[in-house]
């Protein structure tokens, strides 16, 4: 292997160190003060990602579609925290292996820029797996707290529970869809919220 290779690879490696370190800074940077902060929904993803790409790497299609957004104003440590939630659900439900796709699209009543990131805009963040699905008689409990389809030890049951509070706090909802083959979850959030 030739020099340059070698210089090429050493600049890759490095990029990649990088870009671990800022996404685990910024996901250890937890910031309690109960503001809302001006964010870019994207990055939040990316970081995820980024922070989960060691489960990710090995049997795992990540397929992205983002609209082009400003940054809204949200808790952005606690949307980190459902991002995470809902994106290493999926790796799990999974098995390591399958395809994950991540939208994040603007819903908006109107056309004008003043209309599209009115108080009657919002953000949609799907996060789809393409996992066995969520058996049907579970539906409707998998929000409530300590209550868990994984094996013994592997989940507390209070993920789904913390994720929905939390959409919640945002003045957003949660939206489940499954059948064998698909999961999504979608997670909607004002465009436009007041701090």
């Amino acid at each position: 292997m030739g020099i340059i290779n070698k210089s090429n690879l050493i600049e890759q490696a490095s990029d990649k160190v990088n870009k671990i370190v800022k996404a685990i800074k910024s996901f250890l940077h937890f910031d309690q003060s109960e503001e809302m902060t001006k964010v870019s929904i994207i990055d939040l993803i990316e970081t995820v990602l980024v922070i989960l790409n060691n489960k990710l790497k090995y049997g795992i299609e990540v397929v992205t579609h983002y609209d082009e957004l400003p940054e809204i104003y949200c808790y952005p440590d606690e949307l980190s925290q459902v991002l995470t939630n809902l994106i290493h659900n999926s790796i799990q439900a999974m098995g390591m292996t399958g395809k994950l796709l991540i939208e994040v699209k603007l819903e908006a009543l109107g056309d004008s820029e003043k209309e599209r990131f009115s108080n009657t805009s919002h953000i949609a963040i799907c996060i789809e797996d393409s996992g066995p699905g969520i058996p049907k008689e579970v539906q409707s409990k998998i929000f409530e707290p300590f209550f868990t389809t994984k094996k013994s030890g592997e989940g507390s049951g209070l993920g789904l529970h913390i994720t929905k509070k939390i959409i919640e706090k945002h003045q957003g909802t949660l939206e489940l869809y499954t059948i064998p083959g698909c999961t999504r979850f979608t997670v909607r959030i004002p465009a436009s919220t007041v701090s």
